[in-house]
């Protein structure tokens, strides 16, 4: 079965602190119950709700899937929450955000305000989180568990460009088709690895008119020398610490576009995922 991503949106802007009113949440989800919930989740809903879900979500409540992705929420939610503690006490943190210390809250305003009553799902892998969200939210399309899936990418905080963006994924149907691979190599590198890589990746780079996206930055050197020059050669993403953001907006814009596109990502561990765009028929 063919899976596709049938819309794109993207809502992004500088770092926190260096404009950060760029983000009115009012804007996007309106002025009631949207003050008090932290950035990365009102964020996340904004993103959501850029892609007029209400109008594509014709299947049945339970026949929907949410997929979450951040490498920084939970770290910057702590900080926050640490910070409040230290100058204070706990005693003076909002009842209203203080659930947040959990990651696993960050679609939780999307999946109240969609009624998304399968699946809801956070990943936090660095690196490699994207992919895996829509590998993940592809796989249960393609065995039938749901029949639409949200995959939200969202970053805060940091010095890089914070913002959310949101793919909604359909099994068939128009839009850009999804192809991924995922594997690990550890440093102990075995020729059962090599193998995989040399296996996984050809199918995905091939073809005069794909864009190379990669994500290295934080890949161990094992890694990047067992790469094909062509990855090493690719356009780079700036995605320090594992950030995902980056990775999604470059996503996003293949999809838009229509660009056949391939993004290989790795986290400092070994783990490494790439993930090909194929543009359908209109």
């Amino acid at each position: 079965m063919t899976i596709v991503i049938e819309r794109a949106a993207v809502l992004s802007g500088p770092p926190s602190g260096e404009g950060s009113d760029w983000f009115d949440p009012r804007a996007h989800l309106g002025r009631r119950g949207t003050a008090l919930l932290p950035r990365a989740v009102q964020l996340t809903a904004a993103a959501a709700a850029q892609l007029n879900v209400s109008g594509a979500l014709a299947c049945e409540s339970h026949r929907r899937e949410l997929w979450a992705c951040t490498a920084s929420f939970a770290e910057h939610m702590h900080d926050e929450m640490d910070a409040v503690v230290r100058a204070e006490s706990a005693e003076a943190l909002s009842p209203a955000r203080a659930p947040y210390f959990s990651v696993n809250l960050l679609p939780a305003r999307v999946a109240q305000d969609y009624k998304i009553h399968g699946r809801v799902v956070t990943i936090t892998t660095p690196g490699t989180g994207l992919v895996d969200a829509c590998a993940s939210a592809a796989l249960s399309l393609g065995s039938g568990r749901c029949d639409t899936a949200l995959v939200v990418t969202t970053d805060v905080g940091g010095e890089v460009a914070e913002g959310s963006v949101a793919l909604m994924l359909h099994p068939e149907g128009r839009g850009t088709h999804l192809t991924w691979a995922r594997g690990f190599l550890p440093q102990a590198v075995t020729m059962r690895g090599f193998e995989r890589l040399e296996r996984l990746l050809p199918p995905l780079l091939a073809g005069p008119d794909v864009s190379l996206l990669t994500a290295l930055e934080d890949a161990p050197r094992h890694l990047i020398e067992a790469l094909p020059d062509e990855l090493t050669e690719g356009r780079p993403l700036n995605a320090p610490n594992g950030r995902l953001l980056p990775q999604a907006i470059a996503v996003a814009e293949a999809c838009q576009q229509r660009r056949t596109t391939t993004l290989f990502c790795c986290s400092r561990f070994g783990a490494w995922a790439a993930l090909r765009l194929d543009p359908g028929a209109l």
